[in-house]
């Protein structure tokens, strides 16, 4: 019953800082007895859903308002007719 109330205050709570918690109340039990219990009540850590970073609208780069406003690199190569990779 205790094991069931922390993990209801605490749902970031796994069964190790759960075995720590009953410990201060005074109950003595391992974590190997508290993973048991854990799995049995069907109890599990929820995690937070992150939003993936590719999915947010990207904002384009303004244009340039005058020559030399903004400098871009750009990397240029191409193979010479013997196969070797030519760098400009």
């Amino acid at each position: 019953m205790r094991l069931r109330e922390l993990a209801a205050a605490r749902v970031r709570f796994g069964y190790r800082r759960l075995t720590v918690l009953l410990r201060r109340d005074g109950w003595r039990v391992n974590a190997k007895r508290v993973y048991r219990l854990y799995r049995a009540e069907g109890l599990t850590v929820r995690t937070k859903h992150r939003t993936k970073a590719a999915g947010r609208a990207r904002v384009p780069q303004p244009g340039a308002t005058a020559p030399n406003k903004r400098w871009s690199m750009d990397f240029m190569s191409e193979r010479v007719a013997d196969g070797r990779w030519s760098e400009f």
